[in-house]
């Protein structure tokens, strides 16, 4: 992404391109009308988890004793895939793309090496979110 930046960048018109705005978010331009969208999104997110928590443990784990036992596998997993593009969507308005895919990966890879229980690694996953986002506050207001 950031090679292609530069790339375009290098073109006359580059700054009609709004890749930057793409690649790196633009969370300060956000309004209160945004802010509100964002957050009807996360929460129907959120609440979406919370009712299929279940069905979506069972897909991921193991999607053929999912099929076995009566579950329409392919809705569930177009619902995780949903969710996920709807987590992506919010996150790149306000962080950008090169933070969201950090914020998807990184916390969830470093609970998996503190534990192998999944309810577990779901709260460590959120405390490491949110104590790097804490972290990076703290460090840009200082």
């Amino acid at each position: 992404g950031i090679i292609f930046l530069t790339m375009i960048q290098k073109l006359p018109t580059a700054h009609q391109a709004g890749i930057d705005k793409f690649l790196f978010g633009q969370a300060a331009t956000l309004l209160n009308s945004d802010i509100m969208i964002l957050a009807i999104i996360s929460g129907i997110v959120v609440a979406t988890i919370l009712i299929a928590w279940k069905e979506l443990k069972i897909i991921s784990f193991d999607p053929n004793f999912a099929q076995a036992i009566g579950l329409p596998v392919k809705k569930i997993q177009a619902l995780l895939l949903i969710v996920i593009v709807l987590t992506v969507i919010v996150g790149l308005q306000t962080v950008g793309l090169i933070l969201m895919s950090s914020f998807l990966i990184a916390p969830a890879a470093a609970a998996r090496q503190w534990t192998c229980k999944l309810h577990a690694m779901i709260f460590l996953s959120i405390l490491f979110s949110v104590g790097g986002i804490f972290i990076c506050h703290r460090h840009e207001v200082l």
